[in-house]
């Protein structure tokens, strides 16, 4: 099976977190955060804190399971994108923007925004692609592989914040793409016969949608100029 750039990454995550851990020797060596995990990994399967507490101490690989760290949840999707891109000839730089905070960057009705907190449905901004003609544009990036609820009303402020590119007047100030990796916006669905990236560029005719494969066709328009 061929690897995308994301599953590859993740191969490494878990190499270098099961290469970095180190099992305490008795449970007087667990933190706070791997003592509440063990209490409700025993409370949600029925066992008691004693014999997940032993389990951990002893195997590497049930304390990896139930105290070490979650790789799926690790911040490595935005820089594993940047990392690919960089490598790209038309692009000059890529600079990852801050999720959240007084840096954070928005886009709202056709403006650069820096900071202000969380905004309705307008997602932060994730990535500030140079090209080497000078030209920017911003990606808005989401990688998912399984669906849900959440994960839909995810895409929807993902694809509505790609139109807040747009002054109120109708003019482009800021150039947004919106990078869709991940099965959950390629698989088919049933109800439409094609695909959520399929159905968000069938709503947002003429805007930038790709995934990390597409993303230098998709915004030639931008770099070959």
């Amino acid at each position: 099976m061929i690897l995308d750039i994301y599953e590859a990454e993740l191969q490494n995550v878990l190499e270098k977190i099961s290469n970095e851990i180190e099992l305490p020797q008795t449970a007087e060596d667990l933190d706070a955060n791997a003592r509440e995990k063990i209490e409700s990994h025993a409370k949600r399967y029925g066992h008691s804190i004693e014999e997940v507490t032993e389990a951990v101490l002893s195997n590497r690989v049930t304390y990896r399971a139930i105290v070490g760290r979650n790789a799926s949840r690790m911040d490595y999707f935005e820089r594993t994108l940047a990392r690919y891109l960089e490598k790209l000839d038309v692009v000059k730089s890529v600079r990852i923007l801050p999720k959240a905070g007084k840096n954070a960057v928005h886009a709202s009705k056709g403006e650069l925004l820096v900071g202000g907190g969380k905004r309705n449905h307008i997602k932060s901004l994730d990535l500030e692609v140079e090209f080497q003609n000078g030209r920017k544009v911003y990606v808005i990036h989401k990688y998912t592989k399984q669906g849900g609820g959440a994960q839909d009303g995810a895409l929807r402020d993902a694809l509505f914040t790609l139109g807040q590119g747009t002054s109120e007047n109708g003019k482009k100030q800021i150039d947004l793409v919106a990078c869709l990796d991940g099965a959950f916006y390629q698989k088919i669905r049933r109800r439409t016969g094609i695909s959520r990236m399929e159905e968000a560029k069938r709503e947002y005719p003429g805007a930038m949608i790709c995934t990390y494969e597409s993303f230098k066709e998709t915004t030639q328009i931008i770099w070959a100029k």
